[in-house]
C-alpha cells in the first residue's frame, strides 16, 4: 500500500475505533451489526471515492466487542462479549421453507425442531444439540382406528420432568398419556420432551392419522351343503394388505369349522344331530394398521335331517321300483331299503327274525328303528323311532356304532317283548339308502312294500342333492289292515283289536266284528280315523258302525300308519269285504325337492255289493325335510280313502269315507306349493 493510501487507512481505522468506543462509552453495545455495518460501508464507500477515486481498501478483519482487542486472524468477523450471545434468525419449519432460493450456507435456527439448519447442497441439513441425557423415545400401544384408545409412552429417565404437545391444545405432563376413543379431531403431531437439570430434550414426535378402512364383498352370503362336504366362500377388498379373518361363531350345533384368515374361506362340515343347522361365520376385515372395517356374516346351512353321505351314489328310477325288494343303487347285491322285523333289542344292538344275505347290510349303513305296532294293552312306545349307523353284523346281530335313546318294549322305559306276533311290540329295523341325485321319471313309482303284519309300510331314504319327482312316490293304502277274515277285527296301532269307542283307529261294523247276517240285513262302515275322526256311514246311531278316532300329532314327532276302515260280509255268506287300508309312511329328507308328479300315502277305497259297503281307510304320514322344497298344487297327499258307494238294500244307505292323514314339512331357505292335507311346517335354523 502507498504512502497516501496508508494514511487514508489510519483515517479510518481511527473513526473506527471512535465508533466502538463511543458505543462502549454510552452503554449502547447494542448497536445492531445490521446497522452498524450499514453504516461503515457507507462511510467507507464515500470517503473512498471521494477522497481516492480508484484506490483499493484491504481489512484484516472486523472486531465487535465491548473489551476491545483486534480480531482472531483467521476470522472475516468477530463478536465477542461476556453478557451477551449471537441471536440467529428463528423461524419455523414452515417459514424456512418459504424463503425463497436460499444460498448454500444460509443459517437458520428452526423453532419445529429446536435444531440448527443449514442449505446445502440444495436441502436443509440440522444439527441438534444434547443435554447429556438421552433424548426421549416415543412407543404406541394399540391401533390407530376410531372409537380405540391409544396409550402414548415416553422412555423413562428419573428425576425428569415431561412436557406434552398435541392437537387442539392437547397437554400433559406424565410420562404416558391416553387417548380415549378417539376421533378425528384427535388427529395430528404428538411430541414430548424431557427436562432434567434445567436442560430440556429434543422432542420425540408420533404423527396420529387414520388409515382407509377395508371395506370387503362376500359371496355367496349363504351356502347349503350336506354334512361331511365342503363349503366356500369369497371375499374381494377395496385394497392390499388388509387381512380377513373367517370367525365361526358358537350356538350352533355343526362340528369342525375352524377360524381362518385370508380372503377365502374353505371348510369340510359335519352336522352330528338329525335338524338341519345353520353356522354363521363373522367375516372381518383388517387393514395394516390393525382397524376393522365393518363386519359381514356368512352363513352355512345344513339342511334339515341330515341328508345323509351320498354313499349310495345317484339313481334313476325309469320303471316302477320297490325300495324293501329291488337292487336300485349301483354296487349293491341286495334290495336298497332291506328291512328286518326284531326279535330283541338293547342299547347297543338288534336281534333280527332272520340273518341278513351277504350284502344286505354292511358297517356305515344307515338304519331306522321303528315300533310300529303294539298290543291292545300296550302300546305307548308305537311310533318312536331313529336313525343309527351300523357298527358290524354277525350273523342276525346288528351292532350300532352308538347306543340307541329310544324305547321300544312294552313299557314307556324298556325294550320288552319285542316280536313277531299279535302279543309282541311289533319293531323294525330298515336300511335308509344314502343317495345323490334321485330322478323318478314320469310314468315310473318308486314305492315299498305294504304292511304285513311285522315288516313294510314304510318307505324312507336320503339324498344329498335333488329329489326330483316326474312320476310317483306312492304309500297309498300300505298301512294298517282292514279285517280279512270273518268274525275279525280290522286293525290299528293296538294290533287286530276290538273297536273302544274313543280309542280305536280302524272303524268297525255294528257287531264288533265282521259277522255274518242274513239276507234281510244289509250293512256300511264308517271310515278309518287318523289325521282326524273318521266319516260317518249313513244312517248312523249308537247300534251302528263306529268311525275310527284320530292320533298322533301334526308335526309327526312319532310316525304311525293310517287306520283301516271297518269289514263287513257279503249275505248268506262268511265272505269278507274288506273296507279300504290306511296309508302307508313316506319320510324323504334331501337337500331340494321338485315335484312335479305325486308324493303321496293316500287311505285305500272301500267297496260296495247289492246288500253292504265298506267305509274308506285314513291316509297315512308324509314327512318331508330339506332345504328347498317346491312342491307344486296338493301333489304332496295323504288324502282320506273314499268309501264304497250306495249299495242296493237301500239306495239311500252309504258307508264313510277315511279321515286324512298328516304331512309335515320342516324347510331350511325356501317352501313352495300346497299339500293335502295342509302340511303342519317349521323353518328351521
Amino acid at each position: 500500500m502507498n504512502k497516501g493510501g496508508r494514511l487514508v487507512a489510519l483515517f479510518f481505522l481511527l473513526i473506527f475505533k471512535r465508533l466502538t468506543f463511543n458505543s462502549y462509552l454510552k452503554g449502547n453495545f447494542k448497536l445492531s451489526i445490521e446497522v452498524f455495518m450499514k453504516k461503515l460501508v457507507r462511510f467507507l464507500l464515500l470517503a473512498g471515492f471521494v477522497l481516492f477515486g480508484t484506490g483499493t481498501l484491504r481489512l484484516q478483519g472486523v472486531k465487535i466487542s465491548n473489551q476491545g482487542g483486534n480480531p482472531d486472524s483467521s476470522a472475516v468477523l468477530e463478536l465477542q462479549s461476556l453478557n451477551q450471545g449471537f441471536l440467529l434468525p428463528r423461524l419455523t419449519t414452515a417459514q424456512r421453507d418459504s424463503i425463497v432460493s436460499p444460498a448454500q450456507g444460509l443459517i437458520v435456527l428452526n423453532t419445529t425442531t429446536g435444531c440448527l439448519n443449514m442449505y446445502f447442497g440444495g436441502g436443509w441439513r440440522q444439527a441438534c444439540f444434547y443435554c447429556g441425557f438421552p433424548d426421549p423415545s416415543l412407543s404406541v400401544s394399540g391401533n390407530p382406528c376410531i372409537g380405540d384408545t391409544l396409550q402414548l409412552t415416553a422412555s423413562p429417565l428419573p428425576g425428569a420432568s415431561y412436557s406434552w404437545t398435541g392437537p387442539n391444545g392437547f397437554t400433559a405432563n406424565s410420562p404416558s398419556v391416553s387417548l380415549q376413543g378417539i376421533t378425528a379431531a384427535d388427529t395430528g403431531w404428538y411430541q414430548v420432551s424431557t427436562t432434567l437439570n434445567n436442560c430440556t430434550s429434543n422432542p420425540a414426535f408420533y404423527h396420529l392419522a387414520f388409515d382407509t378402512l377395508p371395506v370387503l364383498s362376500l359371496s355367496p352370503t349363504l351356502d347349503t351343503i350336506v354334512s361331511g362336504s365342503a363349503t366356500a366362500f369369497q371375499v374381494s377388498l377395496n385394497m392390499q394388505n388388509a387381512t380377513v379373518h373367517w370367525t365361526p361363531l358358537s350356538g350352533s350345533s355343526i362340528v369342525g369349522a375352524v377360524s381362518q384368515t385370508g380372503l377365502s374361506f374353505q371348510q369340510v362340515l359335519q352336522n352330528n344331530g338329525l335338524n338341519a343347522s345353520t353356522l354363521p361365520i363373522l367375516v372381518r376385515a383388517q387393514n395394516s394398521s390393525g382397524c376393522w372395517g365393518a363386519p359381514d356374516t356368512a352363513r352355512v346351512l345344513i339342511p334339515s335331517g341330515n341328508v345323509g353321505n351320498g354313499s349310495d351314489g345317484p339313481i334313476v328310477v325309469s320303471s316302477n321300483k320297490n325300495l324293501n325288494t329291488d337292487i336300485i343303487a349301483g354296487g349293491r347285491t341286495c334290495a336298497d331299503g332291506i328291512s328286518y322285523a326284531l326279535t330283541a333289542l338293547n342299547d347297543t344292538s338288534a336281534t333280527l327274525q332272520f340273518t341278513p344275505a351277504a350284502g344286505c347290510l354292511a358297517q356305515g349303513d344307515e338304519i331306522l328303528l321303528i315300533n310300529l305296532q303294539g298290543t291292545p294293552s300296550n302300546h305307548p312306545n308305537v311310533g318312536n323311532k331313529e336313525f343309527l349307523r351300523v357298527k358290524s353284523v354277525s350273523n342276525n346281530q346288528v351292532v350300532f356304532t352308538s347306543s340307541k335313546s329310544q324305547f321300544y318294549g312294552d313299557g314307556v322305559l324298556n325294550d320288552l317283548n319285542i316280536g313277531t306276533t299279535a302279543t309282541h311290540q311289533r319293531v323294525l329295523l330298515q336300511r335308509v339308502p344314502n343317495y345323490g341325485k334321485v330322478s323318478i321319471s314320469a310314468g315310473a313309482t318308486l314305492t315299498a312294500g305294504a304292511w304285513n303284519g311285522t315288516t313294510g309300510g314304510l318307505l324312507c331314504f336320503r339324498s344329498n342333492d335333488t329329489v326330483f319327482v316326474n312320476g310317483a312316490i306312492d304309500m297309498n293304502a300300505k298301512g294298517y289292515r282292514s279285517a280279512a277274515v270273518f268274525n275279525t277285527n280290522s286293525e290299528d296301532i293296538r294290533g287286530y283289536s276290538a273297536f273302544q269307542l274313543g280309542i280305536s283307529g280302524h272303524a268297525e261294523d255294528k257287531f264288533g266284528t265282521v259277522q255274518f247276517a242274513n239276507a234281510n240285513w244289509g250293512n256300511r262302515t264308517c271310515g278309518g280315523g287318523y289325521g282326524a275322526v273318521g266319516d260317518l256311514a249313513i244312517p248312523s246311531g249308537p247300534t251302528e258302525s263306529q268311525p275310527g278316532n284320530p292320533y298322533g300329532s301334526n308335526d309327526l314327532s312319532k310316525w304311525y300308519f293310517g287306520s283301516p276302515a271297518g269289514s263287513t260280509y257279503q249275505a248268506y255268506s262268511t265272505v269278507v269285504n274288506r273296507g279300504g287300508n290306511g296309508g302307508g309312511i313316506v319320510a324323504v329328507f334331501f337337500k331340494r325337492i321338485e315335484v312335479q308328479g305325486e308324493v303321496r300315502a293316500g287311505g285305500g277305497s272301500g267297496v260296495n255289493t247289492q246288500y253292504s259297503a265298506t267305509g274308506g281307510g285314513a291316509g297315512g304320514s308324509i314327512l318331508l325335510k330339506g332345504a328347498e322344497l317346491w312342491l307344486g298344487s296338493q301333489k304332496v297327499k295323504a288324502f282320506a280313502g273314499p268309501r264304497g258307494g250306495n249299495y242296493g238294500y237301500d239306495p239311500t244307505w252309504r258307508p264313510g269315507d277315511g279321515a286324512v292323514g298328516r304331512v309335515a314339512i320342516y324347510y331350511g331357505q325356501s317352501l313352495s306349493g300346497t299339500t293335502l292335507p295342509a302340511a303342519y311346517t317349521q323353518q328351521v335354523p
